[in-house]
């Protein structure tokens, strides 16, 4: 069963990294995640199947026309482990694309290479399927020639989900998530955009369900506090408690704008230069539990003319 979907920001090449987060079930049998060519599964450069139990053993592969090659099983590198993982486990894959290979390290140890069998720059979208409980981190990075986005200060209380990209968004760029909140039924999600490395934040996105309101405002100020006159919270309240939800993000020339469920919801000002932006976070307050399927990224015409129809839901 697929545990969440996303495509990438922008093509992966040598000097990328993709960091992967997340928590497995207690009771979790196997993890995979691949990083695939398409979103068929049809064609898989990186396919890495963790295995619990009596057997445990992280398996590597690529699948080329719908066929896996032959298997990989070796243990770490260093450690000699099988699997470094346990079932309940928190878990950080960190995938380094080098010059003919992938550097994989697994809670900030490096545990094997794999090297390349077909072209990483073909790979569009990434999944992690079966027993994952909960994928907190879908983070795209670039370390070279010159690292971006450049590591914040201090990260927000409560991140729950992180997703980076390696390059500045531009007018028309979107940034679509489907989504659902369950947890306390009066608890509240935010999304946030930061500007670059600072705690200054360009847009909050507060969503709460205790008041029905969505709440819109920036710190991107000298005293980085929120400013009353420019919080804004018309447009209603387009969420269900507990039910499926799509939101889509797109930058315009002069602002944001968002549709919810396949209609147009808002538009709020840059409150920062838009190269200035680093990728989307989201955090929980009052118990809420925010589950996060899927983030994709698009790139379509500059007025935004077709955005709502990114955020319909199927």
């Amino acid at each position: 069963m697929v545990k969440f979907k996303g495509n990438f920001h922008s093509p992966l090449e040598f000097g990328h990294v993709i960091i992967i987060g997340g928590v497995t079930k207690h009771s979790a049998e196997n993890l995979i995640i691949d990083l695939m060519s398409d979103k068929t599964s049809h064609e898989i450069p990186l396919h890495m199947n963790v295995v619990f139990g009596e057997n445990e053993q992280i398996i590597r592969n690529t699948k080329i026309n719908g066929d896996f090659g032959a298997a990989e099983t070796s243990p770490g590198m260093f450690t000699k482990e099988k699997n470094p993982l346990k079932s309940g486990d928190k878990f950080l894959f960190y995938i380094l694309i080098g010059l003919d290979r992938f550097h994989i390290s697994i809670n900030s140890v490096h545990f094997c290479d794999y090297i390349f069998r077909s072209s990483v720059k073909r790979i569009v979208s990434c999944q992690v399927v079966h027993d994952a409980e909960r994928v907190t981190q879908f983070d795209h990075r670039r370390i070279f020639p010159f690292t971006y986005p450049l590591a914040q200060s201090r990260l927000p209380q409560h991140l729950v989900f992180s997703n980076d990209v390696p390059a500045p968004f531009k007018e028309g760029s979107v940034i679509v998530i489907k989504a659902s909140a369950g947890g306390n039924p009066n608890g509240a999600f935010r999304f946030k955009f930061y500007v670059g490395k600072t705690e200054k934040q360009a847009f909050n996105f507060d969503v709460r369900f205790s008041s029905k309101k969505v709440v819109r405002n920036h710190s991107a100020n000298d005293s980085i506090t929120f400013v009353e006159e420019d919080e804004e919270t018309y447009g209603g309240f387009p969420f269900d408690f507990e039910k499926v939800f799509k939101i889509a993000i797109g930058f315009e020339t002069s602002g944001i704008r968002v549709s919810i469920n396949g209609k147009f919801f808002c538009e709020y000002p840059y409150m920062a230069k838009l190269v200035q932006f680093s990728g989307i976070k989201f955090s929980e307050r009052n118990d809420l539990r925010l589950h996060i399927m899927e983030i994709n990224h698009y790139r379509i015409e500059k007025d935004l003319h077709h955005l709502d129809v990114f955020s319909k839901l199927e």
